[in-house]
This record gives C-alpha cells, structure tokens and sequence, in this order.
C-alpha cells in the first residue's frame, strides 16, 4: 500500500466536528466503493471504523484507503461466523446478539454509523453512562442500545439533512441483515445531497 498522507478520517471529523452533506457524500461513496471491492472479492473486513479509513493525501478529493484486515475474514455466499469481531460502538447487532451469525452485511453496518457520524459528530446508538457506571456495565448498556436499533434524527443537524441522507442511513442501519442494502445496491443507488455516481 502507497504512503498515506492525509491521515485518517477520523481527524477530519475531529477537526470539523462534522460534516456537510456535500463533503460527506463523496467519502461516503468512497467507504462503499471499498466494502463492493472487498465483498466482490470474497471479503469482509469486520472492523470498519473512521480510525482504519486513511486518505492519501491533503487533497480536498484525495482517495480513502481502507487499512486493518486483522479481523477481516474470507467468505463464500450464505456462509456464517459466529465470533464476536470489531469495535463495539460499529458493531452491526447481529454480532451482539445471543446468535452471534454474522456475514458480509456487517460491514455495511458500519459504514451506516460511520456517514451517520460524519453528517452529525454523534454515535447513532450512544446510551446515557453514569459517572458510577462500571466497564461491564457500560459495555452492556452500549449493546442494549445497538440491539435496540432507535437512531436520532431529530436533533441539529439532522433536521436539515435530506431525507435520502437519512433512508439511505435507515437502510444501511437495518437492524434485519437480511433486509441491510448490499454493498452493490448501496453503490447503485447511492444517494446523498444529490451526488450520484
């Protein structure tokens, strides 16, 4: 892999707090263009994640690189994995649950949290912690809200972000894989701020 200079898009969303629709829309274009690749391939990363997507260089349209395939598996259709993989807070449900049967759509899960965090700064499934909570705890009361599946569009900026914006983060946050958009359907009918491929 080339030398990426731009560093992560985790900076960028640090640095802005969050993004426009239009600054938004291109990178995410660029996350599911990379999960189709993978996908098309016979991969899935499992770890999707601001901090594993680095831009190449300082260009306001520098191209992302995906990094970090440790937890990243090789898979044939239909087939399942049942260890718990990846970052908790883009963990897709499936991986959470008491079945643990996960496939490919868990990454598209993440690429939802990921655009629902660039568009607003926030975790779309973030429970209220007490200063009291303990570790496990708090483990717990962040998967009871992945599990529980309600994403915030009410609060600013959310309310001035189109709706394909946000049907297109519903589809990708399907808590149902089966329903989840593919990377495929997700590439073809991407639409955010009217940016189209």
């Amino acid at each position: 892999m080339e030398l990426c200079k731009g560093g992560e898009l985790v900076d960028l969303i640090k640095a802005k707090n969050y993004l426009s629709e239009a600054e938004a829309a291109p990178v995410a274009k660029m996350i599911v263009k990379a999960i189709m690749t993978c996908h098309t391939n016979g991969i899935m990363h499992r770890d999707l994640k601001p901090e594993n997507l680095l831009f190449l260089n300082n260009k306001q349209d520098s191209p992302l690189k995906l990094i970090d395939f440790g937890f990243s598996a090789f898979f044939k259709p239909n087939q399942r994995f049942s260890n718990i993989v990846g970052t908790l807070y883009y963990a897709a449900p499936e991986i959470l649950s008491k079945w643990k049967c996960h496939g490919p759509e868990v990454d598209i899960w993440s690429a939802g949290v990921i655009i629902y965090i660039m568009l607003c700064g926030n975790f779309p499934f973030y429970p209220e912690f007490s200063d009291d909570s303990s570790f496990d705890h708090s483990i717990t009361q962040m998967s009871c809200a992945i599990l529980k599946g309600d994403i915030d569009f009410q609060t600013q900026p959310w309310p001035r972000i189109s709706e394909s914006a946000k049907s297109l983060i519903r589809q990708m946050l399907e808590r149902d894989p089966k329903k989840r958009l593919t990377a495929q359907q997700n590439t073809l009918g991407f639409k955010m701020h009217n940016i189209t491929k």
